[in-house]
């Protein structure tokens, strides 16, 4: 299991949880949640199933993949439904995305 392949910097969105989100909404991609907690399970999906070159095509072109430590998660889950409710009525159709 290699810990420290590149790739696994590009197969995960860089910012803010709202910002993924935003991102998510305006791209009208999927919100795929990974949820990480250092166990060996955890890892082998961060830094191999994930980063696989097929995997890790079509998820960069299909979805935004986010990355949250389990810790994180419990506590944040809430503020992330809660976020992605407001964003969603705050003028957004659900009509508004076009699948390509």
């Amino acid at each position: 299991m290699a810990t420290t392949d590149p790739r696994t910097r590009y197969a995960f969105f860089r910012g803010t949880t709202d910002e993924a989100i935003t991102a998510s909404i305006e791209r009208c991609l999927p919100l795929v949640c990974v949820v990480v907690d250092g166990s060996g399970e955890s890892s082998i999906w961060e830094y191999e199933y994930l980063v696989d070159d097929e995997v890790l095509t079509c998820s960069l072109v299909h979805d935004i993949s986010l990355r949250a430590l389990r810790q994180r998660w419990k506590e944040g889950w809430r503020k992330l439904l809660l976020t992605l409710s407001s964003t969603l009525s705050g003028g957004r159709s659900s009509n508004s995305c076009n699948p390509r």
